[in-house]
This record gives structure tokens, sequence and C-alpha cells, in this order.
């Protein structure tokens, strides 16, 4: 599932044993071992965030370009959810922002210095995809925000596959391990179990091939229908 459990060796977890569901500690757990995974505690924060403002923190997430300190752009085909962040984000300081057309996309610019560095306050950090997280505003926020939060992240990068023939699946690939592990989290204590593992991408630009690992997250069965 690509969930970690860490802790000193004499730290006791729930696991199946021999005996059957009972407690065990860290140092008897082997390769193999079954161990239970906690669900849904609806643990959430009470920040100042607007569900509005969490919704399109989701979407820089997955499609904004956060590795400049003065520049904010999203790029996307969907002009309609472009507009609709341009607007959460002039209301939130960010002034009136520029789309234009590029190719078979949109992008969505914020080019004022002053609301880079109040996104950064949020935790929208100067980084390339790789590096992305969860803003800490939105980890420190209500249910309602991290929610929104999600729905921004998964309106961009996320999707309904079919797992098997007759079974559906949510997927979201990022580049981000930490990002993807935050989400993973994130779902769990909204009492949903994502399952975590790399993927490998064959990439191709020119004459130039190579392979590039992300990460997927995957969400079936039961969670699935929680998730929707």
């Amino acid at each position: 599932m690509g969930l970690a459990l860490g802790g000193t060796p004499n730290h006791r977890v729930w696991a199946l044993t021999e005996q059957g569901p009972n407690w065990a500690r860290l140092d008897q757990l082997a390769p193999g071992s079954y161990v239970a995974i906690r669900r849904g505690d609806e643990v959430w924060g009470e920040s100042d965030l607007s569900p509005d403002l969490a919704y399109v923190l989701g979407v820089i997430s997955g499609d904004g370009s956060q590795s400049s300190e003065y520049v904010l752009q999203i790029a996307n085909s969907d002009l309609d959810l472009l507009r609709r962040c341009q607007e959460t984000l002039a209301r939130a300081g960010g002034g009136e922002g520029h789309i234009s057309k590029s190719r078979n996309t949109y992008n969505l610019r914020f080019n004022t210095k002053s609301f880079r560095q109040r996104l950064l306050a949020l935790g929208v950090s100067v980084c390339r995809s790789e590096g992305k997280t969860v803003p800490h505003a939105v980890l420190s926020a209500s249910c309602a925000c991290v929610v929104n939060y999600l729905a921004g992240l998964f309106d961009t990068d996320g999707c309904i596959t079919h797992r098997r023939p007759t079974q559906l699946a949510f997927e979201i690939t990022l580049k981000s391990p930490e990002l993807i592990r935050q989400v993973q989290l994130l779902l769990l204590n909204l009492g949903i179990v994502g399952r975590r593992a790399p993927k490998t991408i064959k990439y191709r630009y020119k004459e130039r091939a190579e392979e590039r690992t992300y990460w997927r997250l995957t969400v079936y069965g039961s969670d699935l229908e929680r998730l929707m």
C-alpha cells in the first residue's frame, strides 16, 4: 500500500499474529506481516483558509509552476477552471492576473511579487514539481478546506480508469514523492485507503529518451465509493 511505520523496537502495534489479531512489538514483525491501518480519525485544524482558496491551492499543486519567487503560473486546457482560479486569487489579493493561449493549453499568470510571497506564507514553496508538498495552511485547515484542496488537485491530475474490466479505480500520478505521500494520509484521515507505488514513465523529447520515476496513488473498491 505504500504506507510506512516507524518506532522503537518495543513499540506495539495491532497485527495479525499466529494467535490471531493481537498486539505485537515492531521487532517481532517480518516481511509479509499484516498490520492494522487506522483510518477515519477526522482530525482537522481551524485555520483562516477559505474553501475556495484551498481549491486553488490544490490546482497549483497539480498544474501550477512554483519555481519562481516572483511569478505564479497555472497551465490547464480547461478555461473555465482557470477563470475560477483567476477570480479566487483576485479576491485573495493577487490582482487581476492574465490568461493567455499557448498551443493546446491556457496559462494563468500572476506577476506580483508581494502576492507570491503571500502564497509562500501559506506553504506554496519555491520548488520544482518533484519538490512540491501540501501547503501547511491546508494541513492545519478544516475538513471542508482539505476536501476542496483535494478536489482542486484531483481536477488537474486525477482520473477514473478501469482497474479490471468490471472494476473502476481512481488514479493520480505525481512527480513529488512527498506530495503523493501526504495526499495518501489526507485521504486516510477521511477514511479512504489508497495504494501508493512508483510508476516508471518513458519520456521522449526529440531524439532523447529516458525513464522517469513518478508516484501513483490508486483508490478502488469500497474506498472509491467513499471518495466519490
